[in-house]
């Protein structure tokens, strides 16, 4: 029994998790808040973890309320923000740490809610950022979501991450993290909008530049999301 609670202890995600667990002859765990530490990151820290019969997902990103304000400088998104329990920010080190055990199989779930509560579900596989310094440049995988709405987050592939004091993206007037509010692997701001403001049923000024939670291909820009959950499996 010793044996096993030590197991438990040191896991390196919520994956890992759902397979030690199924291990001693359970049945799936039930979504909750448990320590991680992927190889590489100094200490352990607390994360969401949802459950299914396809294994165990670690949330890196969830938005659902205004609650946690999203517009934040580099040394802010390096890092975890927010509350465990509801909208948080993993932070791009430990996302590093996480992606690089399995830069060739790592999955990558993302959903959108509307607030006609409509869902976009979008897959991909191989996902993973690069360190620091390449500025976590992002890697998307392959997209295996069969909807055509889904492509928002592929087109993105190779995009380096851009905060409003940090501009790395590659629209030359301005920077994309400061006119859309939120940090992101931004190419030329328009396509995904993920760490935007959140607002209240979804309407905010089209006269300005839209800068709400949006995913192009699905809604445009005009609409922000109602909830949106980034997570990610290590195979």
């Amino acid at each position: 029994m010793l044996l096993l609670f030590i197991s438990f202890l040191f896991i390196l995600d919520c994956h890992e998790f759902y397979k030690k667990y199924r291990a001693t002859g359970k049945p799936t765990p039930t979504n909750g808040i448990f320590s991680i530490q992927p190889d590489g990151l100094q200490k352990a820290m607390q994360v969401y973890c949802e459950f299914n019969d396809k294994g165990g997902w670690t949330r890196i990103q969830h938005r659902s309320s205004d609650d946690i304000s999203f517009d934040r400088t580099w040394e802010e998104y390096k890092w975890f923000f927010g509350n465990t329990h509801q909208d948080y920010w993993i932070g791009l080190e430990p996302l590093y740490y996480l992606t690089q055990i399995c830069t060739k199989d790592c999955k990558l779930s993302i959903e959108l809610e509307n607030w006609h509560e409509e869902i976009l579900e979008v897959n991909h596989a191989g996902f993973y950022i690069e360190s620091e310094q390449l500025a976590y440049r992002l890697h998307t995988g392959l997209l295996v979501s069969a909807n055509p709405e889904a492509n928002a987050f592929e087109q993105l592939d190779g995009m380096m991450f851009s905060t409003k004091d940090r501009d790395n993206d590659m629209w030359t007037p301005d920077s994309c993290a400061n006119r859309l509010g939120g940090g992101f692997w931004y190419s030329h701001c328009a396509l995904a909008n993920l760490n935007g403001h959140w607002y209240y049923y979804g309407q905010y000024d089209s006269k300005k530049m839209h800068n709400g939670i949006y995913w192009k291909s699905w809604k445009g820009t005009t609409h922000s999301m109602k909830r949106v959950v980034m997570k990610v499996q290590i195979p």
